[in-house]
């Protein structure tokens, strides 16, 4: 008997202190919060692009013009520069969606690129890329010097997917193409190293149509080239346009 009184005693002394002490079991339950830096940077990502599909910033066969004179490239999002800390990450994910395009010279985008992070992220977000030459470069060209074609930049973009060359073409009298002035001038040697590569276009003025044979075999000769020597399937398409 004695013993039943004891249990009762000790039930109702565990019952008091639970209640007179709610907030121990407050503390057992407690909610943490977590801020926005707290995500993993993937969900960051999603939110950003998100952001800037809402904002307009993607559209089909967007462009942004990368212009040497300027401390950035035009049209980046304000999202991008909200914050020191995300800054990187906003940034990457508008460089895979848009579409550089590179005239005169690279030093610029190596510049822009390199200062968003010592590690190359920013080369290796790039996955369009479009180099348009001058007509000065068409006149200048030589064998003993360098092309316009930047291809130190091309082999640090890694994810590189797609190429566009417009107005690219190395001589003004098109009868004089043949496959090794093309292979020189395109330094195609280097241009395999880009094992990410998926479409290459040539963009081309209609004044020089008469070069067309000596191009298409060309194109037909990297499609395999890439494929021999990488297993990698690439499209290369060629375009005349009219030029103003």
């Amino acid at each position: 008997m004695k013993k039943a009184s004891t249990l009762r005693t000790a039930s109702k002394e565990t019952l008091t202190h639970s209640v007179d002490h709610p907030a121990s079991l407050m503390s057992a339950t407690r909610i943490t919060r977590t801020g926005f830096l707290d995500l993993p940077q993937e969900i960051r990502e999603q939110i950003y692009e998100e952001a800037m599909r809402a904002g307009q910033q993607f559209k089909p066969k967007f462009k942004t013009h990368v212009d040497c004179r300027l401390t950035h490239p035009r049209r980046i999002p304000a999202i991008c520069f909200v914050s020191k800390a995300e800054r990187e990450v906003a940034t990457l994910v508008y460089i895979r969606h848009v579409v550089f395009d590179i005239q005169h010279t690279p030093e610029f985008l190596h510049k822009f690129l390199s200062g968003l992070s010592p590690y190359g992220t920013g080369f290796q977000a790039i996955r369009n890329l479009q180099i348009t030459c001058s007509s000065y470069s068409i006149f200048t060209f030589r064998k003993d010097r360098p092309s316009k074609i930047h291809i130190e930049l091309l082999n640090a973009c890694s994810s590189l997917n797609t190429l566009n060359f417009i107005m690219c073409i190395p001589v003004w009298h098109p009868a004089h193409l043949s496959r090794d002035y093309l292979m020189n001038f395109y330094e195609v040697e280097k241009l395999f190293n880009n094992k990410a590569l998926k479409k290459i276009i040539f963009d081309l003025p209609t004044s020089h149509q008469r070069g067309k044979a000596s191009f298409l075999g060309f194109a037909q000769w990297l499609v395999n080239e890439f494929n021999s020597r990488n297993r990698q399937h690439i499209d290369v398409i060629v375009e005349w346009h009219r030029r103003g």
